[in-house]
């Protein structure tokens, strides 16, 4: 035997055996623990067998348990188990909110009133005291309390119903899009065969028929690009949510044949400026360190190129005719 428990890992039998008939989760793996309101943690096989006539006492602190009252440990520590419980016990009396106190120094007093009673109950200081205020502390806002509690619930609801709409658009969007790329290969497909069977077909040359069939291929395949770009105000959140769609392929990039305007575009070129080598920066010269702030590939020669873009924007592009203000008479 001594052979055999050299190999076995060591463990805690009060947190990894039954303090009741001693079994071990190392040695029977398929035991599970259960933790009751006074966290003596019991096996099931002991549960059935000392809870299936009803209420009985714990066997390690006498209080009288139910069996229904024993749930599945969550956290690793008991301790934190425990904490978890008692807050769920003091949130669900303890519900009042910003707006049920007249200023928020009283608020601040309530919480902190909150947490003296959570920390006596988690560190046994005080219980049977700190049992009677929160016995008198339901009694006298018991109405309160009620109130708190159904608009808590509909505002969870609420929430839940926004989320179940935002992953149902979500999805839809999705599905949409999976479509539109499909459509889109589909088109892609049917017009290179075409291009094909002109190539075998025609006497022009390949150079030609490419050139003639490369502006509607490209365009052709802007168009689900588009709707995809677009965003769905089908659902209440289909205004703002983001559809999935990413448009940084070269193919999505349609053909302007016009010519460019630098008035119509925020991203033209500035002028009217000659970047020089250095310039009298006070931040740049206070930087203590230069080589850690140049690391990343900064050089202060892009702040005052910003800087003079910044300055020289629109200064040389003379004003529109129609836009020049009449003197006044």
């Amino acid at each position: 035997m001594a052979t055999v428990d050299r190999f076995l890992p060591a463990y805690s039998s009060s947190e990894d055996a039954c303090p009741i008939c001693k079994s071990s989760r190392y040695l029977n793996p398929n035991m599970k623990l259960l933790v009751p309101p006074c966290f003596h943690k019991m096996c099931e096989a002991c549960i059935d067998r000392i809870f299936s006539l009803g209420p009985a006492p714990c066997p390690v602190c006498q209080q009288i348990l139910r069996k229904t009252n024993f749930w599945t440990q969550k956290f690793e520590d008991l301790q934190v188990e425990r904490e978890l419980q008692i807050r769920k016990r003091i949130a669900k009396f303890f519900n009042k909110r910003t707006e049920d106190f007249k200023s928020l120094r009283l608020y601040n007093d309530y919480l902190e009133e909150v947490e003296e009673l959570t920390f006596n109950l988690i560190n046994g200081v005080d219980v049977q005291e700190t049992e009677e205020r929160i016995q008198r502390f339901a009694q006298e806002n018991r109405d309160l309390i009620a109130s708190n509690a159904a608009r808590q619930q509909r505002e969870e609801r609420m929430l839940n119903h926004r989320l179940k709409q935002e992953r149902s658009d979500k999805e839809h969007q999705r599905q949409l899009y999976l479509q539109q790329l499909e459509e889109e290969e589909v088109v892609k497909r049917t017009q290179k065969n075409a291009i094909i069977n002109q190539l075998a077909s025609s006497n022009q040359s390949a150079s030609e028929i490419v050139a003639r069939n490369a502006i509607t291929l490209k365009k052709s395949s802007m168009a689900p690009s588009a709707a995809r770009a677009t965003p769905s105000s089908s659902g209440p959140t289909g205004d703002w949510m983001y559809n999935g769609a990413h448009l940084d392929d070269d193919e999505d990039m349609d053909i302007d044949s016009e010519e460019f305007d630098p008035l119509s575009s925020l991203y033209c070129d500035v002028g009217g400026f000659e970047l020089k080598p250095e310039y009298y920066d006070p931040m740049a010269s206070a930087i203590q360190n230069p080589q850690m702030a140049t690391a990343g590939g900064y050089l202060t020669r892009f702040s005052h190129q910003r800087s003079l873009e910044a300055a020289f924007t629109g200064l040389l592009i003379p004003p529109l005719s129609d836009s020049i203000p009449s003197p006044p008479s």
